[in-house]
């Protein structure tokens, strides 16, 4: 949605697969401590669990890794589509008669697809504030005495957010289908077919 040319360059298709790639193999580099973290740990003499190292100092390090990336990404996200809501905003104020080659016009199917990312990107927000509080306040009473309330209330926190948490990635479709006619005449299509 961006009218600077040098902007829109970076929406190519090879620059999509190498960000893909180099985001996989980052994050698959990051994640590789658990795999070597994790150990049986023996709660009664016959009672074992698989659980992470109870070491003081990993428990920290996971706990702000994730409040950093359950804080970041969403951070990122607002930014980007503030970015794209003005650019949008830019297009739709400039008549379409008074429009040159020179500035970006836009097709309804690419306002289409904007509203369903703008939606998106709000319900990712959405369900993840809580799981960013929940890891906030449990990091917080994290080396206190813990009432029966601060664990229920951590507990729930941290429990319930994980089920929102996991609600954006099952969304999209019920999104686009909502959102965009477009979308929805060529679902339509695509079914009768």
């Amino acid at each position: 949605s961006s009218q600077n040319v040098d902007t829109r360059l970076y929406s190519s298709k090879r620059l999509a697969y190498f960000s893909i790639s180099t985001g996989g193999f980052i994050w698959s580099i990051f994640s590789f401590h658990i795999l070597i973290k994790v150990d049986l740990q023996e709660i009664y003499p016959t009672v074992l669990i698989c659980y992470y190292e109870l070491s003081e100092f990993y428990l920290d390090f996971f706990v702000y890794s994730t409040l950093v990336i359950s804080i970041g990404i969403p951070i990122i996200l607002i930014i980007l589509s503030i970015l794209a809501f003005k650019n949008v905003r830019h297009i739709r104020s400039i008549p379409r008669e008074k429009r040159t080659n020179q500035i970006r016009s836009m097709t309804k199917k690419d306002f289409q697809l904007l509203r369903c990312l703008f939606i998106h990107n709000i319900v990712y927000i959405v369900c993840s504030v809580l799981l960013a509080i929940g890891i906030v306040y449990g990091t917080a009473i994290n080396h206190q005495t813990q009432t029966i309330l601060d664990k229920g209330i951590n507990d729930f926190l941290n429990n319930f957010g994980s089920i929102l948490h996991y609600i954006p990635y099952c969304s999209s479709l019920f999104i686009f289908i909502c959102v965009s006619k477009a979308f929805r005449q060529e679902l339509k299509r695509f079914v009768y077919r």
